[in-house]
């Protein structure tokens, strides 16, 4: 069998763990493509404490209430979280309007704390985006109703799916979600049943991206000249 590499890396980046049946290349570059994405990360940062630019500040937010999972899972980083946090709320005092800041307060709650801490910012952020057709509306409830599940409240997590599915820009997912936490709850029969309703959406899908192709009517054309 192939031998696996020995190296192991002591990164100040974001990697702490790597998978050492990569080739070298990526071996060698991935340690320092995520020291380069921090050190751009930190910028941006510093000018999102300005409060003049929302979008820089939700991208500060983001970083920040996702960088522990990008350190292999290895420990969070709570200093991060609570930066992410009092961030969150100070968007929020300055763009009450943009309903991001609920989904990003709601993350470095849940972080912090727990899914249940999150919940109710989540929701908020869910109702505020349906009134102002935030594309992330449904993103942001198929992630609530995952929270609901863990917290065994199946019949919330299955609200918040319904609430998810005509927002979802890959109605899919949803429906796959729906079926992942059905069979969780032992609903064998009704997992099934939405797990080939997403099958179903996902050909749906490629269909329609094969009759959309230009390459499809030069098919059709072959065919009647044959």
């Amino acid at each position: 069998g192939r031998e696996q590499p020995t190296l192991i890396l002591d990164l100040d980046g974001l990697a702490r763990e790597l998978d050492h049946s990569l080739d070298a290349a990526s071996l060698l570059l991935v340690p320092h493509l995520d020291r380069i994405y921090d050190a751009m990360m930190e910028r941006t940062l510093e000018r999102a404490r300005s409060f003049r630019d929302p979008n820089q500040v939700r991208l500060a937010l983001w970083w920040l209430s996702t960088k522990h999972r990008n350190r292999g899972k290895l420990k969070r980083e709570p200093a991060d979280l609570r930066k992410a946090l009092d961030y969150a709320e100070r968007y929020l005092a300055e763009f009450p309007s943009l309903p991001d800041g609920y989904d990003l307060r709601a993350r470095a709650r849940a972080l912090l704390e727990d899914p249940a801490a999150g919940v109710p910012d989540l929701r908020r952020a869910i109702l505020q985006g349906a009134r102002t057709s935030e594309p992330s509306t449904g993103e942001w409830a198929s992630h609530l109703a995952k929270w609901l599940a863990d917290l065994g409240r199946l019949p919330e997590a299955l609200e918040a799916l319904e609430v998810a599915l005509p927002l979802h820009p890959k109605p899919w997912e949803v429906l796959h979600r729906r079926a992942t936490i059905l069979a969780s709850a032992g609903q064998a029969q009704a997992a099934r049943e939405s797990l080939q309703a997403a099958v179903a959406r996902v050909s749906q899908e490629l269909d329609e991206e094969v009759r959309a192709h230009p390459l499809s009517g030069l098919s059709k054309q072959d065919k009647s000249r044959g």
